[in-house]
């Protein structure tokens, strides 16, 4: 008997001494290993090439897939942006068609929003970006006309905002004041903002710099938590501006992906049905990434193409720039929200479309340093 005790007292200690090793190994693997220093007023993050986890594996299950449909309401001829209203109904922007259409969250079309024409409340020429607001206004930019027009959450046009000339993406606050890119030239070139705006006028300036000699170079994200975040493609490198004016310059350690020859000629194809004023040469290497977003959940998502053939890189960062999740993923998301991911993607045969898939396992339960 009392050698029975012994063995179990031995075993127990074991398994316990393991066990903490496990967890002690398990800890050291979910440690960030990145840098943080404070430069004046700017917080640099400097992150390692790796992600605190690195094979995390992302359950999509999809719900369905909008323009397989052969009903024309179904076919999008230009997507040019998507969004989600407060009760999950989707709205397409599908400016060669000159209008927005709204689907309910399970897929059936509800109703169109604009008509081309050059009346109130109709698309003068193509929109280049819409937004949905949190009390489900929507708003439509129009580039050549400067202006930007609101619909109430009925659909209906309220008004037409002036907006100074070469806006590029926007986005609407909670005070629905607009944040956006702005172009402008001066004697040492083209130089690009992101500007505040309100009642027409510009209130403020966030950043400004000088356009490199590539093709749309930059992008920006606008949550409604209130955090801009907003980098150039030719370096992985990123800012991110809370409500708090808390200004974070995140940099991360990854080798640039030179193009194949495939890529090459078909890039030269595109730049030729782009006007000559308006080409910019290639450059040698891929764009560290494509796009920026942000969930709802606050974590802001890269991304980045892949050395695998179809599938896509997302690089996934909290609220203080450290490089937490890295996903390889078939579809690159658009939006997400809700625990719900949606993609915008053009099919050689089917044209555009938009599928939206449940995320099974997003957000995770316990994020490491989240």
């Amino acid at each position: 008997m009392r050698v029975n005790t012994v063995l179990k007292i031995l075993s127990c200690l074991i398994s316990s001494s393991c066990l903490i090793s496990s967890c002690q190994g398990n800890e050291n693997k979910l440690k960030w290993k990145g840098i943080i220093e404070k430069k004046d007023n700017k917080i640099i993050v400097y992150n390692h090439s790796q992600p605190v986890i690195k094979d995390f594996k992302l359950k999509l299950e999809e719900q369905f897939t909008l323009g397989l449909q052969k009903d024309e309401k179904y076919i999008f001829n230009s997507v040019n942006n998507i969004a989600l209203d407060s009760k999950e109904n989707i709205y397409v922007l599908d400016s060669r068609d000159y209008c927005i259409k709204v689907f309910d969250s399970q897929g059936k079309f509800i109703k169109k929003i604009g008509r081309k024409g050059q009346g109130p409340g109709e698309f003068p020429e193509i929109a280049f970006d819409m937004k949905i607001t949190e009390s489900d206004n929507v708003y439509v930019l129009f580039i050549n006309n400067a202006r930007i027009d609101k619909f109430n959450k009925q659909g209906i046009y309220e008004k037409s905002i002036k907006i100074p000339p070469y806006i590029g993406r926007f986005y609407i606050d909670s005070s629905e004041n607009i944040l956006a890119e702005s172009v402008v030239w001066d004697e040492k070139g083209e130089k690009r903002r992101i500007i505040k705006i309100k009642n027409g006028e510009i209130e403020k300036e966030y950043s400004s710099f000088r356009r490199l000699n590539t093709y749309q170079d930059f992008r920006m994200f606008y949550s409604n938590k209130g955090m801009l975040v907003y980098g150039r493609k030719h370096e992985y490198k990123f800012l991110i501006l809370d409500n708090k004016n808390l200004d974070i310059e995140v940099n991360c350690d990854a080798p640039p992906v030179p193009y194949s020859k495939e890529e090459k000629t078909e890039r030269f194809k595109k730049m030729e049905k782009i006007p000559l004023k308006f080409r910019s040469k290639l450059p040698s290497v891929k764009p560290y990434f494509s796009s920026i977003i942000m969930d709802d959940y606050a974590w802001i998502w890269i991304i980045r193409d892949s050395p695998y053939k179809g599938k896509f890189f997302c690089d996934i960062f909290d609220t203080q720039g450290r490089y937490i999740y890295q996903l390889l993923l078939e579809y690159a998301p658009d939006l997400i929200k809700n625990r719900f991911m949606y993609t915008v993607y053009e099919d050689e045969y089917s044209g555009y479309l938009i599928t939206k898939f449940k995320m099974r396992n997003w957000p995770p339960e316990n994020p490491p340093l989240h």
